[in-house]
């Protein structure tokens, strides 16, 4: 008797253990508190600073990372004032730096120098960069004299905020700044095991902007020579990697423009004609074109053409608000929402006024965390994406990032990415992949919202989600090259390479995606 109730324990046991998957399996309160995050029910985030749970008090205070929701800024405040030498504060200072709003600028200088827990001093200097109101570099050069520990740690953050400064056109380019520089270079030279990212990061607040490099383009102006060539390549990125090496003539655009070939080379005349034959004189019916296509790509493009000419105070005689309004009701939403948007940018920018930005989950619309789902994944769930140029493997943050990672285990699963390819590569940035349409504005019939409850950064190997803004997340993912700090609190990160950075750092725009699958160990 005594055996069989030994071996239902074990049973049990093991049963219990392998069924608590992740954080959200174990413990039912974190699903709670992540609903209210995802639903940016700041409220009902408050009553959880009480918790005695280590877990839930975090994940309360990194919620408002996401929810960004500027007036419960005093509230965030009192609290920290309440747990200055809690190892949690800097979660808590993370978050208040996400909102960006003046008021935690101000707070924050008064707090800094307070805050008894160190970590929660160093995202304090970076949240300071992030709200920053007026120039720091003075107010950054002091913090640094009066640092009495200038490890590696600190030199990281401290760099960290004078970026995010920079970024908000906050460091001075005239007296300090040049100050500023020499400091830079002091201090890296004393500290010479300084991390990559560091020095990435110090590169970029001092780098001049590139000159653009100008080429001898062939021009391109009889339709049957183009055809002809355009027929030597198998694939439309093929094809528009040709286009790119020489000039379309503006007859050659409009040809392009009112022929069957494939959106991404139409993309491609679209935008040549904007840059070599738009500036002094529109073709109208180019515009009407591009308009009538029922493109969501040439749709967005010409009404970035239309608010640029807007802005510098050039007519645009063709497009109207009524004709703009129609071409908008007749999107599909929320799949066409990026279009929408620039549609509505350009009409309010016609009447001359300026696009507030509302989540399109402001009108109602829901996509709920399939809890269910996503208490059954592993916390260390990975994946494999096998590619025509080999395979990546990528483990998801399932705890940090749920609802993503759920919608994106069920693509998986459902076998939506296999055959898909990679349409966007930026060297030493990112490369983009997983849409429908394979240009990179294609998305199914829902969106998600954007999950930035971690402090987690962007480094070589992360994987997030692309979107047109926030709360806007569907199917496309990118792998980051190198690190971007651009990117941390903006767009949602869900996994990380774990094998085959090689293979990432070999992707070319039209590698393909053969497969997606979950690992099981």
């Amino acid at each position: 008797m005594k055996k069989i109730h030994l071996f239902a324990f074990l049973y049990l046991l093991n049963f219990s253990s392998a069924w608590a998957q992740n954080l959200f399996s174990e413990n039912k309160n974190l699903q709670t508190i992540y609903s209210h995050i995802y639903n940016r029910q700041a409220e009902s985030l408050l009553p959880f600073f009480q918790s005695n749970d280590y877990e839930e008090r975090k994940m309360a205070y990194l919620g408002f990372g996401s929810v960004q929701d500027s007036m419960f800024i005093r509230y965030l405040f009192d609290e920290l004032d309440k747990i200055q030498e809690d190892s949690l504060s800097k979660y808590l200072v993370y978050s208040i730096g996400q909102t960006k709003c003046k008021e935690s600028f101000y707070l924050m200088l008064d707090r800094i120098e307070r805050l008894q827990n160190r970590d929660a001093f160093l995202f304090a200097l970076e949240s300071i960069g992030k709200t920053s109101q007026w120039d720091v570099s003075q107010l950054f050069v002091e913090i640094l004299n009066s640092e009495k520990n200038v490890d590696h740690h600190f030199i990281r953050f401290w760099v960290r905020g004078l970026y995010q400064a920079k970024r908000n056109k906050n460091l001075n380019y005239t007296q300090e700044y040049p100050k500023l520089q020499k400091v830079c270079a002091k201090l890296l030279k004393q500290n010479k095991g300084v991390e990559e990212e560091t020095k990435e990061l110090v590169q970029k607040i001092f780098a001049d902007k590139p000159k653009p490099i100008v080429t001898n383009k062939t021009l391109v102006d009889n339709t049957k020579a183009l055809e002809d060539s355009l027929a030597f390549y198998n694939s439309p990125y093929a094809q528009v990697q040709y286009l790119q090496k020489t000039k379309l003539s503006s007859g050659v655009c409009l040809f392009i423009l009112s022929s069957n070939m494939s959106s991404l080379v139409k993309y491609n005349a679209l935008e040549q004609y904007f840059t070599h034959h738009a500036t002094l004189f529109v073709d109208d019916s180019i515009l009407h074109i591009a308009l009538q296509s029922k493109d969501i790509a040439l749709i967005s493009r010409t009404c970035e053409f239309i608010q640029d000419r807007i802005a510098n105070k050039k007519s645009v005689s063709f497009v109207g608000v009524d004709k703009l309004t129609e071409i908008q009701n007749s999107l599909s939403l929320p799949q066409d929402l990026e279009t929408w948007i620039d549609l509505q940018k350009t009409i309010l920018s016609i009447q001359g006024k300026s696009y507030q930005y509302s989540s399109y989950f402001n009108t109602g619309y829901t996509n709920p965390i399939d809890w269910a789902f996503a208490e059954k994944i592993p916390s260390n769930q990975k994946v494999r994406i096998s590619t025509t140029k080999g395979d990546i493997e990528i483990v998801l943050l399932v705890e940090e990032t749920p609802a993503s990672v759920t919608n994106f285990l069920k693509l998986v699963d459902s076998g939506y990415y296999n055959k898909k390819f990679f349409h966007r590569v930026v060297p030493n940035f990112v490369i983009q992949g997983g849409c429908p349409r394979g240009d990179g504005w294609g998305s199914l019939n829902w969106i998600q919202k954007s999950e930035f409850s971690s402090v987690r950064s962007y480094k070589p190997g992360s994987v997030g989600l692309a979107s047109a803004g926030k709360d806007s997340e569907g199917v496309q993912f990118f792998i980051t090259h190198t690190y971007t700090t651009n990117l941390d609190g903006k767009y949602t990160q869900l996994g990380e390479v774990v094998k085959g950075m090689e293979i990432v750092n070999q992707i070319h725009i039209g590698d393909q995606i053969l497969s997606i699958s979950r690992i099981t160990e």
